[in-house]
């Protein structure tokens, strides 16, 4: 179970460094965001700060906002 924890862990910081890092090369803020995904900013902190498991549809309106593939975000996790 723990190493379950672990590997859980280290996918919610790799996707959320790589939307963080991806959004400030697009020169887009959370607030811009969330505007642009119709997402709570919230939920854009949320994922940023590894405290959301974020959902597929939720991952694909992202990449869709940043104008990349999805595989982008989960770039070294797969």
């Amino acid at each position: 179970m723990r190493q379950e924890n672990d590997y859980s862990k280290e996918v919610l910081t790799r996707i959320a460094t790589n939307v963080k890092r991806i959004r400030k090369e697009c020169k887009m803020t959370q607030e811009n965001l969330a505007w642009a995904t119709d997402l709570d900013i919230s939920t854009i902190k949320r994922i940023e700060g590894q405290k959301l498991n974020a959902s597929v549809m939720t991952l694909c309106s992202i990449a869709r906002a940043l104008n990349v593939d999805i595989s982008i975000l989960l770039e070294n996790i797969i």
